[in-house]
């Protein structure tokens, strides 16, 4: 909730430091939408990495704009329009999708989907299907490892400064990772690898 550009850049920064990241890009970043977070990764990589947007915060942003008896009928064409084969393919569908919202007079949900939209089909676009693409069309994974760190946590009360929650947090995310699995779809990560050095 307090993301910033600049807090954001300094922790990528700090991961090419330590050899986390490459700095001559190639990568991709799968991000949920916050503006601060692109934005650095913007300043420090320009245009040598590929950003895919989180398609569950995306299509939870445009339902948020939309009355609830229409969000089961939204996330059904959304779905359907994700999951064309080819990037023209499913970049149509959400045109199409995008302009039924502003027949039916649904502009700032139709403004809502099309922010962004090209990088909601950054997989696509490289060429990357099946599994792959849907385990990382999403902040999901990530997020899982968050929500087991803060589980680790959860019967802390009292916070005695930042070391102490450093200690903690690296513990918990210690305990989340004898958890982790492969990424489904893992088998692809080299068509995807090739496919950023050929973006």
């Amino acid at each position: 909730s307090t993301e910033n550009s600049g807090v954001c850049r300094s922790l990528i920064s700090d991961l090419i430091d330590r050899g986390v990241l490459e700095e001559s890009g190639g990568m991709l970043f799968v991000v949920d939408g916050g503006k601060g977070l692109q934005k650095a990764i913007a300043e420090v990589f320009g245009k040598r990495v590929q950003i895919q947007r989180c398609t569950v915060h995306k299509k939870r942003n445009v339902l948020d704009k939309l009355p609830k008896r229409e969000h089961e009928e939204f996330k059904q064409k959304f779905n359907a329009a994700y999951n064309k084969p080819t990037f023209k393919e499913a970049e149509k569908a959400f045109v199409a999708l995008r302009n039924e919202l502003i027949l039916r007079r649904r502009s700032r949900a139709a403004d809502s989907l099309t922010e962004g939209l090209q990088q909601i089909l950054t997989l696509h676009r490289l060429g990357i299907k099946g599994t792959l693409r849907r385990s990382l069309n999403t902040t999901n994974s990530i997020e899982s490892v968050f929500s087991a760190a803060r589980y680790y946590t959860r019967n802390v009360k009292r916070w005695q400064g930042e070391e102490q929650m450093e200690r903690w947090i690296a513990s918990g995310l210690l305990e989340a990772e004898q958890k982790l699995r492969k990424v489904p779809g893992h088998t692809n990560l080299k068509k995807l690898k090739q496919a950023l050095r050929n973006a």
